[in-house]
């Protein structure tokens, strides 16, 4: 297969190819951005291609940066970082780790930040030891920015050792928080879907917090729901638990507190814990995990059959030929409220009518636990989600 790959029809999350042998048409299609823009506005702007990859900066003030994506990455050896998209500036620095006691919202720091040497792999950031035996990563991906913590097995002994309780505080109330300096002079203020944030009681909430443009009303960037977990998690069991974010000013000064609660850390299995949001790849499974529909034009007969993993789509005479489908994945192990950050699906072409585009909606099963498909009656008496992608 040799690809050559029509510039003009790239968009923000999209490939567009010709086989120049079979003349075949490949579109790559991906919920996450492919491409980037330096004006978004900009309609004649051709898209270019995402570098997540973190260099040095020539910029004052700061030492490493990425600027080949719709938004940028400002990072300061100080572990000061800032995701800039539009003119907008938000940014964090992380200055301690403490317990925190929810009922009096009293705060103990016990972790102070120390001064270590950053190291760049790819699109990472890497501070080994930035707390005692607390390793603190901040990774680019094309639409957002992570940071991953790695509380290593020395600081949970430690831990374990120092309660809260010798602190004065409540063991079974009591968080592990990262303490972060905040800084949104240059941005718009936070909100979540609820339009704002009570800076005393939000620390319950899952809910994910944002920041939108006030007159495009676009969502400029987002602090999403995320977990602790063991370190190689691999998703199969209840072994996580969920962080919880919290926003709180102090004379004039913006802190973001993000935790869990201690017990339920310390009930986790042995080793390193990872406070960020996993991934998952699946693949289908049994035949009875997929279906294909068929319906042609000028005529009101249906058909269906499992164990189809192929969806045709195709031209036919004077007639479009209709197809459907569906799939289900069994061992992706989403627990009960989690949030799904990105999602993609892939698929591969098989054969190329060259003369026609394929218009498709891809939806998804509004249901817990999504049953095995049978036949036609089972493939659409299905609840649809309301969501959909072109």
């Amino acid at each position: 297969m040799a690809l050559n790959e029509v510039i003009e029809k790239r968009t923000r999350n999209g490939k567009f190819s010709i086989d120049t042998v079979t003349r075949q048409r490949i579109i790559d299609i991906s919920i996450g951005s492919l491409h980037y823009k330096d004006d978004p506005d900009d309609t004649e702007e051709l898209y270019k291609e995402i570098d997540s990859s973190i260099k040095p900066s020539s910029r004052p003030n700061w030492d490493y940066e990425v600027v080949k994506g719709h938004w940028h990455l400002l990072v300061r050896d100080d572990v000061t970082f800032a995701a800039v998209k539009e003119g907008n500036w938000l940014g964090f620095k992380p200055i301690d780790m403490g317990y925190l006691e929810i009922t009096s919202k009293n705060y103990v720091r016990f972790n102070a930040k120390l001064e270590v040497t950053s190291s760049v792999m790819g699109n990472k950031i890497v501070w080994d030891g930035l707390f005692s035996n607390v390793n603190f990563t901040v990774i680019y991906d094309n639409d957002r920015l992570r940071e991953k913590i790695e509380i290593t097995q020395d600081a949970r002994d430690w831990c374990v050792a120092h309660p809260p309780s010798s602190y004065g505080l409540s063991n079974a109330d009591s968080y592990l928080v990262l303490l972060y300096e905040c800084d949104w002079s240059g941005s718009h203020p936070a909100e979540t879907d609820e339009g704002g944030i009570d800076w005393n009681v939000d620390w319950e909430t899952e809910k994910p917090i944002w920041f939108r443009h006030p007159i495009k009303n676009e969502v400029l960037t987002a602090l999403p729901a995320s977990h602790a977990r063991p370190q190689g998690w691999d998703g199969l069991d209840d072994s996580q638990v969920t962080l919880r974010k919290r926003f709180i000013k102090k004379n004039d000064k913006y802190y973001l507190l993000i935790g869990a609660p201690v017990l339920s850390l310390n009930a986790l299995p042995t080793g390193s814990i990872i406070l960020d949001s996993p991934d998952v790849d699946e693949q289908v499974g049994a035949s009875a995990d997929d279906i294909r529909v068929h319906w042609s034009d000028g005529t009101s007969s249906w058909t269906a059959n499992t164990g189809v993993a192929q969806f045709i789509v195709g031209y036919s005479g004077a007639n479009w030929q209709k197809f459907g489908g569906g799939m289900r994945f069994q061992t992706v192990a989403i627990p009960n409220g989690a949030t799904v950050d990105t999602a993609k699906l892939t698929f591969t072409a098989d054969s190329d009518d060259s003369a026609n585009d394929c218009n498709s909606i891809i939806e998804g099963e509004d249901v817990d636990d999504a049953a095995q498909f049978s036949d036609l009656a089972n493939y659409q008496g299905r609840d649809r989600t309301t969501a959909s992608v072109s």
